[in-house]
């Protein structure tokens, strides 16, 4: 036997002791749930408490407190979410703090924070809701309430941050300097940072000087994309940017957003090399221009509705001293004392694309010309696939600027000056026009140009597609542009002599314009449209325009000898598609693709379906209760300015007896 001396009992003690603390360690380290207020009394001691990988699960109530993750990797998640689960700082700094280096992995999801007044750096004071220092936390599902601050009420990305703050809504929150001139009343970016914003509400905030809902300070980066940036302002004269102000930044993406009711709406300011990228958004009812782009060396300003804004100079789109590249937008319905379309000054701009139309000058008919477009002292612009119309005054002033305008229609404007206006001052204008079509003739500089009717679908309606037998179809000069205003393809034979050529205009006329039943179908066909919305399939191009609150009715038609009811699956998609996603499959789906997951906005998305959940649609059971159509009414949340398509498949048996499902038309219903 054995004998244990003092030592080996000491040895055996230890190293029991030894794996009992590992033990305890590889429990602890495992990811815990720790609730409050059930295991800590506040949701700062859970955090001091907390290790990487934990989850703080917060239950309903309102919290006095300031929150710091301090570096941790950690999530905290309210229970009820934000309605019910409150964090009020009570003036005492920001409400949550990441200021330690976090990453993504720290998470804050589902709280409304409230009563921040921001941390100081210094002797000012940054994110009066949350503030980013050097961290990049992921924000998700939070409301960040009446917060104030010097820079950032809602929140403040600075000293390198790069948080992605997603699906928030920051609302009434307050970025005012002890000089008032504070920056961000809803959300800052300071240089050197960059943040991504997807999906928030940002409503109603405001900023001493620049940048009421976002702004974006010199060597910033940031991403504003899909977010509702309503009724945001600045209080300063001389201020700018209401909506979103990007100054100087490193680089902007601004990309599917709706702003409205902001002063001003999207403001860029440049002076170095940094790019500007602003698409796909919907500016529409701002007080202030719509868009500006000042300065700014590498900027896009392409694919956007910019509507309804009412300003000074230039309600719509105002350019200054730069060069963009302008395509492919619908600028309409914007007023300004002068030039209520688009101003370019002392810039070189290239215009390809766009419908600019509807612009209404503020004062006497005989002042205010340049409604469509006004050019101040802008020598190297091109104007080229532009369709002008419907502007009161002159459609185009050309003021001490020349400029190449090249397949493009100025037609049906209004008012006591020539549809195109040229003032000489100390410097000479001597603008020249190829290929155009222009009300009344153009007799300057160019050639091959004519005043014959372009025969648009309805003009007094908005609808400035071409029809058939259109003297622009077809008689465009091969100048580069490759997608019309709706990102149609260009060089199409519009006009059935077997060549494809380039309309004039910004519309290029597409002879297939609908999909039913499995079959491209031409403009003559007879169509029958089993899709409508409020009794109506739309207008020529399948548009249907209705106001904010206006209610919705959507309709299916049982299809002529089909079925009776016939079974149907119904897609939205935000925004408008190509042609080509629903010529042959709504959205580019196929019809075993059933049922699909419910996706993100531009994403289709199933918001209908009476078939139930075969795996191939023909193989659903019919529903018991006989009716020729199906009536959805669905508000579809239209509280704000949208465009959304709708289309489906249908059950067609008497056209597909193998297959019977079929595609029907596509319906785009505008909300204004």
């Amino acid at each position: 036997m054995r004998v244990l001396t003092g030592d080996h009992v000491r040895a055996l003690c230890w190293s029991w002791s030894l794996l009992a603390a590992t033990f305890a360690c590889q429990a602890r380290c495992s990811a815990a749930e720790i609730l409050v207020p059930d295991h800590f009394a506040s949701i700062q001691s859970a955090i001091d408490s907390a290790v990487a990988g934990d989850s703080i699960v917060v239950r309903k109530g309102v919290y006095l407190e300031t929150i710091d993750f301090k570096g941790k990797s950690i999530t905290v998640r309210s229970l009820a979410g934000p309605a019910e689960t409150i964090v009020d700082a009570e003036g005492r700094g920001s409400v949550v703090s990441f200021k330690s280096g976090e990453g993504l992995q720290a998470r804050l999801e589902g709280f409304t924070l409230r009563g921040g007044v921001g941390t100081l750096f210094g002797l000012t004071a940054f994110g009066g809701g949350i503030v980013c220092s050097a961290s990049s936390p992921t924000i998700l599902n939070n409301v960040i309430d009446g917060n104030e601050s010097d820079f950032g009420g809602g929140l403040a990305a600075l000293s390198g941050a790069g948080p992605n703050v997603e699906s928030n809504v920051f609302i009434r929150n307050v970025a005012t300097a002890g000089t008032g001139m504070g920056d961000g009343g809803g959300v800052f970016c300071d240089a050197g940072s960059s943040i991504v914003l997807r999906r928030n509400v940002i409503e109603s905030n405001r900023a001493g000087l620049r940048g009421g809902g976002v702004y974006c300070a010199p060597g910033a980066s940031v991403a504003v994309l899909e977010n509702s940036i309503v009724g945001n302002e600045f209080t300063t004269i001389g201020g700018q940017g209401g909506g979103i102000m990007c100054f100087d930044v490193a680089f902007a993406l601004i990309e599917g957003n709706v702003l409205t009711s902001n002063l001003f709406g999207i403001v860029a300011v440049g002076q170095e090399t940094g790019s500007v990228q602003i698409r796909r958004n919907r500016v529409v009812k701002n007080t202030g221009a719509g868009v500006t782009c000042a300065w700014v060396q590498n900027a896009v300003v392409e694919e956007n509705v910019i509507a309804r804004n009412e300003n000074g100079v230039g309600g719509g789109l105002v350019i200054v001293e730069c060069s963009p590249g302008v395509r492919r937008n619908v600028i309409r319905e914007n007023r300004a004392l002068v030039g209520a379309g688009v101003v370019i000054c002392a810039s070189g701009v290239m215009l390809d694309s766009n419908l600019i139309h509807d612009n209404r000058i503020t004062r006497g008919t005989t002042e205010g010309p340049g409604t469509g477009v006004y050019m101040f002292r802008s020598d190297e612009c091109l104007i080229r696939n532009c369709t002008i119309s419907g502007n009161t005054n002159s459609a185009m002033w050309f003021q001490e600027s020349d400029a190449r305008v090249e397949n493009s229609i100025i037609w049906g404007n209004t008012g006591p000056r020539d549809p195109i206006d040229v003032t000489t001052g100390p410097v000479t204008s001597d603008p020249i026009f190829e290929n155009c079509i222009v009300e009344g003739g153009w007799k300057g500089r160019g050639s091959n140009n004519s005043d014959l009717d372009p025969l648009f679908v309805d003009a007094a309606g908005g609808d400035f597609h071409l029809r058939l037998g259109s003297p622009a179809v077809d008689a465009g000069l091969m100048t580069g542009a490759s997608l019309d205003f709706e990102r149609d393809p260009r060089s199409v034979d519009g006009d059935g002599d077997g060549l494809a050529a380039v309309d004039i205009g910004a519309d290029e006329l597409l002879r297939v314009i609908a999909a039913c039943f499995g079959t491209t179908v031409g403009v003559d066909a007879g169509l029958f449209n089993a899709l409508q919305v409020n009794s109506t399939e739309g207008n020529r191009r399948r548009r249907v325009k209705l106001s904010v609150g206006e209610p919705i009715a959507i309709e299916m038609l049982a299809p002529p000898n089909g079925p009776s009811p016939a079974r149907f699956v119904l897609y939205a998609w935000l925004g408008e598609p190509d042609l080509s996603t629903v010529s042959v499959q709504p959205f580019g789906l196929g019809t075993s693709s059933f049922p699909t997951p419910l996706n993100g906005a531009m994403h289709p998305t199933r918001i209908w379906n009476n078939l139930g959940y075969p795996a191939v649609l023909g193989e659903a059971d019919r529903p018991s209760d006989p009716a020729p159509s199906v009536v959805l009414n669905a508000p579809l949340g239209a509280s704000a300015s949208l465009e959304v398509t709708f289309q489906g498949f249908i059950e067609d048996a008497a056209s597909h007896a193998s297959h019977p499902v079929s595609l029907t038309n596509a319906v785009v219903l505008s909300i204004e």
